[in-house]
């Protein structure tokens, strides 16, 4: 299930990010988007002016445009969260070693049916 919340952005002299190394750093901005509003980060994924419920993807948040002011401008985004898969704990590999056991068993298996049917 999504969740889905709005809040109004703040006005554009305030809204620049004091750090965003976090998003950086986990690939979902790129440096040049570090200085950018939020609204100004959804009108340049989306290549021009926004509309009402455009929406772009930041990792496993979805923002959505909400509300957009007489000048066209976002004045309100949602967020959306999708759940996040678990991961799955089986072993899709088997291990180096566990190849190395079962090569060595093979070996002594193939050793024994030479010596009985000797």
């Amino acid at each position: 299930m999504t969740r889905t919340s709005s809040a109004p952005l703040p006005s554009r002299h305030n809204a620049r990010r004091r750090s965003s190394t976090h998003l950086t750093g986990r690939g979902l901005i790129t440096p040049q988007e570090q200085s950018l509003t939020v609204g100004e980060l959804i009108e340049t994924r989306l290549g021009g002016k926004a509309e009402y419920a455009d929406r772009i993807r930041l990792g496993s948040l979805i923002l959505i445009v909400r509300d957009l002011d007489e000048n066209h401008a976002i004045s309100s985004i949602g967020i959306s969260l999708e759940p996040v898969e678990p991961a799955t704990t089986l072993p899709i590999f088997i291990s180096l070693k566990d190849i190395i056991h079962r090569a060595r068993e093979h070996r002594k298996e193939r050793r024994r049916a030479r010596l009985n049917a000797k």
